[in-house]
């Protein structure tokens, strides 16, 4: 697999959020690390 097909497939699973001020921005993290499940928030250690 090329690299511009390696950079479309990953652009395509990126999630981004922009938030408008801190507590915007620690209750999305909240909310994503509570979506992820008990092996990734071990893996993130």
């Amino acid at each position: 697999m090329g690299i511009k097909k390696r950079s479309s497939l990953r652009r395509k699973r990126m999630v981004a959020h922009r938030a408008r001020n801190f507590k915007e921005a620690e209750n999305w993290d909240l909310d994503f690390w509570q979506a992820q499940g008990p092996e990734a928030r071990l893996a993130a250690l």
